[in-house]
């Protein structure tokens, strides 16, 4: 079963980043912009 990771930060550079990374390292990623989002 594939773990999956919420990244939550406001600079879209940041959770673009950590999505890519964590993609690749086989993780199921979610983004959210601020707590509310999340």
């Amino acid at each position: 079963m594939k773990a999956h990771i919420l990244v939550v930060d406001d600079d879209s550079h940041i959770t673009s980043f950590l999505k890519r990374l964590l993609a690749y390292e086989g993780y199921s990623v979610a983004i959210a912009s601020d707590g509310n989002e999340a």
